[in-house]
């Protein structure tokens, strides 16, 4: 039923034939989700240039090093750390380590509830998102981030200190990421990432 690997490919991932009835109606009714590893099998610090390049920045040999160093072998988390840094260095011309020491390393939770909305009021958009991971990591669940956000947003001074400027664009900001996230617009994850990027402008 199968066809035969090719050379130096590994028994676990030998591909279905294109020409079976079987292959044929799964590919048309299925979503086909590609796990192998980067574009093309490149070299990931090749790999980490090219994504920066084509989000018209540029990157330094540290930052990419260090890049590497944090996420081991998992691609998974390399892709995720190099989204997100881009998301942190967008309208600048050049990603550092500095960059990367702010946005991607291991969060750790504090078991502040609020450390995340503190961030946020002070503009500190590297520490939200740490904050952000060790909460999701801790078991935090997406909707109720987002609408602890939603409520530091509203709640207006001397008990809310979002800065009133803000207002306005932050709930713009709020509201079309509720919309994505009930919507499945993407990873919550990932939308509260840059939701946070923009709470932080």
């Amino acid at each position: 039923m199968f066809s035969a690997p090719e050379a130096g490919q590994p028994p676990d991932s030998i591909p279905l034939a294109k020409n079976l009835k079987i292959t044929k109606a799964l590919a048309k009714a299925a979503t086909v989700v590609v796990c192998s590893g980067l574009d093309g099998g490149k070299d990931p610090a090749r790999w980490v240039q090219e994504q920066v390049r084509a989000a018209q920045l540029e990157i330094d040999g540290q930052a990419v090093r260090r890049l590497l160093e944090l996420s081991g072998d998992d691609v998974g988390r390399l892709r995720a750390d190099v989204e997100k840094l881009l998301l942190f260095a967008a309208g600048q011309s050049r990603v550092t380590i500095d960059h990367v020491s702010a946005v991607v390393g291991a969060p750790v939770y504090h078991g502040d509830d609020w450390a995340l909305v503190r961030a946020i009021e002070r503009g500190d958009a590297g520490a939200a998102l740490r904050e952000l991971a060790a909460a999701l990591d801790h078991g935090g669940v997406p909707f109720q981030i987002l609408g602890q956000l939603g409520y530091a947003v509203r709640t207006p001074p001397p008990r809310g200190r979002f800065p009133a400027r803000r207002v306005p664009a932050a709930v713009d900001a709020l509201f079309r990421t509720d919309i994505a996230m009930k919507s499945s617009g993407g990873d919550p994850k990932v939308l509260l990432e840059r939701l946070i990027v923009e709470l932080c402008r």
